[in-house]
């Protein structure tokens, strides 16, 4: 089964239980990676990729890496150590395509290479990047979709799916 083929389902009940989840997503990134995170406010997609950084700056050097939830910055950077570095950005508080052209999204995307975290995807739509009948697709790098349902129990679902 090839990468774009492979699924994967967790349920998460404790912030231990993220990083299995964080170990899954690390095996798919390549040289350019955006990884879109979908789910409601307080699901926990601000915490996963703050796993996700802690556990490659385990990997790459002594320090673990900072890890602010982008809101009101709408984009930070987290240096995880030799020469590798996470973009993340929350699209929450964009309503405008002149808002979104001010990020600097589409100015990381145009990097050589690179580790993309987007939270609020959907919010794409305004400049015909992604609509509902399509993904989110950029030539050269691979796109994995992260969906985080919050269960009755309390528990997260996270699915991980690879598209484009």
């Amino acid at each position: 089964m090839n990468d774009s083929e492979r699924s994967n389902k967790f349920i998460v009940s404790t912030l231990e239980d993220l990083i299995p989840v964080a170990r899954a997503l690390i095996e798919r990134f390549g040289n350019r990676t955006v990884v879109l995170l979908t789910g409601e406010l307080g699901v926990g997609k601000t915490k996963l990729v703050e796993t996700v950084a802690r556990e490659m700056s385990r990997e790459t050097s002594s320090h673990e890496a900072e890890v602010a939830s982008p809101t009101f910055a709408i984009h930070q950077v987290y240096n995880l150590g030799t020469n590798r570095r996470i973009d993340h950005f929350d699209l929450y508080r964009i309503n405008s395509e002149d808002e979104l052209e001010t990020v600097g999204l589409w100015d990381v995307l145009t990097a050589s290479n690179g580790l993309v975290f987007i939270e609020w995807p959907e919010k794409l739509q305004p400049s015909g990047r992604m609509s509902n009948n399509s993904k989110f697709c950029v030539p050269g790098w691979h796109i994995i979709d992260v969906r985080l349902l919050q269960l009755k129990s309390g528990a997260r679902e996270i699915s991980v799916s690879s598209s484009c």
